[in-house]
């Protein structure tokens, strides 16, 4: 068993089991994950296909043919979740985790992906200019190069963005296991936004009252979601963390992103979130200054036990008890990112003016929605150009999507 680096000192894993358990006089066959290279060449012969949800999504007229959910499921049926501090390698990390074990790897938040809109083409923040400064999109670029971000408490509205962003991802991940059996690795997890709101806070950059309607959102959109079986958390020295963040070409100018800030990020991981994920959860914890081989890392996984914890109850909870009905439910409830977005219809922030989307405000996001781009999809336009001759024989120029720095 290797020894990791946990809160800076070196330990054991902690709660690594071996691939056989002893309860009582008895002894209890656990099933953990097995990497590729380790499974028998007929494993996934009597498992119904992979349920193709991205294109038909899955509703309870679909699971009248397709209600076998609880046969697709199996040891390598996991959610792991890649955690830590700015720069430490979580995607890279993820990514390998993810190839080793043959998981399906989702990445984190991308905003420019969140917000560019695909039916229309279009990106809001490059119609910022329609709009007074005090209302244009608070990105994380904006953040970056905010030198008074404690003034005004508009990161406040940015971290509810990246909750809402990391919520629809980590829904992917549900359904994707429920509707295909295969586990995933995500990193930067909705479990960990917390994290980062509590660090604003203690920054000041975050309105106390703003992080009282971030607190009450995030309990109230998190309440159905189903814990990751493992969470991996990255830890690594402060001044490896501002070295990292040197080499980014964006946060690298951020006055916010200071030691005070970086230290309360590691505070909040490791004396809130992994004590609090160690009630549901496994946790492994690595230095990223000092690598384990991968060799080592997959037998970490393999070794531990992700099925059931008859010495704490609340661990895996989420997962167990269920039938072939409620797994059909859930896998049901967590494809549906329609249903799943009504858990986002909340009161509005009045306590936290910042946060609060004013008549004033909403008049220009009206001015902004009614202009042209948004009219028509992306080649259908003729106010923006597009041919007359190419929409009529429904063969509209689309320009491909550009990434923002």
């Amino acid at each position: 068993m290797s020894l990791l680096r946990n809160f800076g000192k070196v330990c054991k894993i902690s709660g690594a089991v071996s691939s056989t358990k002893k309860i009582g006089p008895c002894l209890m066959q656990v099933a953990n994950i097995t990497a590729p290279h380790h499974q028998k060449p007929d494993a996934a012969k009597d498992k119904p296909k992979p349920w193709p949800y991205e294109k038909r999504g899955f509703n309870t007229a679909y699971s009248i043919i397709d209600a076998k959910t609880e046969d697709r499921l199996d040891e390598n049926s996991r959610i792991i979740t890649v955690e830590g501090n700015m720069g430490v390698g979580k995607t890279k990390f993820a990514k390998q985790l993810a190839d080793h074990l043959g998981f399906k790897y989702i990445s984190g938040v991308d905003l420019n992906e969140y917000y560019f809109n695909e039916t229309h083409g279009v990106d809001p923040r490059d119609l910022g200019f329609m709009m007074p400064s005090q209302y244009q999109i608070y990105d994380l670029a904006k953040f970056c190069n905010d030198t008074e971000p404690e003034k005004h408490g508009k990161a406040g509205r940015l971290q509810l963005t990246f909750l809402n962003s990391r919520y629809f991802k980590y829904l992917e991940c549900l359904a994707h296991l429920l509707n295909t059996g295969q586990g995933v690795v995500v990193d930067s997890s909705v479990w960990s936004d917390m994290v980062f709101a509590r660090s604003l806070r203690d920054c000041n950059y975050i309105t106390k009252q703003g992080f009282k309607y971030y607190n009450f959102t995030s309990k109230n959109v998190m309440c159905e979601l189903f814990k990751p079986h493992l969470v991996v958390y990255l830890d690594a020295s402060t001044q490896y963390i501002q070295n990292q963040i040197k080499k980014m070409p964006l946060e690298s100018k951020a006055k916010a992103l200071n030691t005070k800030f970086l230290d309360r990020l590691e505070h909040n991981f490791k004396n809130n979130f992994l004590p609090q994920m160690r009630k549901n959860s496994e946790v492994l914890v690595y230095d990223v200054e000092n690598p384990e081989d991968w060799e080592i890392v997959i037998e970490d996984v393999e070794q531990l036990n992700l099925e059931e914890d008859h010495e704490n109850e609340e661990k895996f909870k989420d997962w167990l008890g269920h039938n072939d009905d409620a797994w059909c439910f859930y896998r049901t409830k967590f494809t549906s990112k329609r249903h799943m977005d009504t858990y986002w219809s909340l009161p509005m922030p009045y306590d936290a003016p910042e946060l609060f989307v004013g008549e004033d405000e909403t008049g220009h996001l009206r001015n902004v929605m009614n202009s042209p781009v948004y009219r028509y999809r992306p080649g259908y336009n003729m106010e923006m150009g597009d041919s007359v001759l190419n929409i009529l024989l429904d063969r509209p120029n689309v320009k491909p999507k550009e990434s923002k720095a």
